[in-house]
């Protein structure tokens, strides 16, 4: 948003207008004090946050409950591309939600690891259903245990890099280690997930988060 022209890029429309290409008629299009307000809704939206933030143009990623929220509070029905980039253009001059960062190569690997794990387990659970049938089918089991074998060392793989880029970017790392039943996942994440815990006055106001 911006104090004369408001932009919001509605995220429905990425697909057709910027997806297939680069993302320059966007950026070229905002206007220099322009903040982008989008909604985190699917990679779509990972990829438009990646150019904003290659631009160096400020972003916000909203909530998209709070935008539909918001948008029933201002009695708004209808839904198209356009109302929707208004409804997060009045959302962001309302409530100026905090600037989304770039994250590091290590929030991304936290992210990459996480999703592949719940592959794993979409996996396991494909894998029992076949066990379970009637009519078992050998092939299948042995694909989905071959993908799961390598996923699962690709996890072990992402997880022992992302413990050492950790362990060298985070004075903390050693401290929280020592803690009894805090591991290097959990450390992991306790690190990097959220504004970090400088951010928060006391451990409770951390755990609460």
């Amino acid at each position: 948003t911006s104090p004369s022209m408001p932009i919001t890029v509605p995220e429905p429309a990425l697909p057709k207008r910027f997806f297939a290409g680069s993302f320059a008629r966007l950026l070229a299009a905002l206007p220099a004090e322009a903040i982008v307000v989008v909604e985190a809704t699917g990679p779509y939206g990972l990829r438009l946050l990646g150019a904003l933030h290659q631009a160096q143009r400020p972003v916000c990623v909203v909530n998209p409950l709070q935008a539909r929220r918001f948008a029933q509070s201002q009695l708004r029905r209808s839904k198209t591309d356009r109302s929707d980039a208004r409804v997060l253009t009045a959302f962001g001059e309302a409530f100026k939600p905090r600037l989304t960062e770039a994250k590091t190569v290590e929030q991304q690997q936290l992210t990459q690891r996480q999703a592949l794990k719940k592959q794993v387990v979409a996996l396991g659970n494909h894998a029992q259903a076949l066990a379970l049938a009637l009519w078992p089918d050998p092939v299948s089991e042995a694909a989905l245990t071959e993908q799961m074998m390598r996923l699962n060392e690709q996890i072990a793989q992402l997880e022992a890099e992302l413990d050492a880029r950790v362990q060298a970017a985070f004075p903390a790392y050693e401290r929280l280690r020592s803690i009894p039943g805090l591991g290097p996942k959990t450390v992991a994440a306790l690190l990097l997930a959220g504004p970090g815990l400088a951010a928060f006055p006391g451990w409770r106001q951390a755990v609460a988060y």
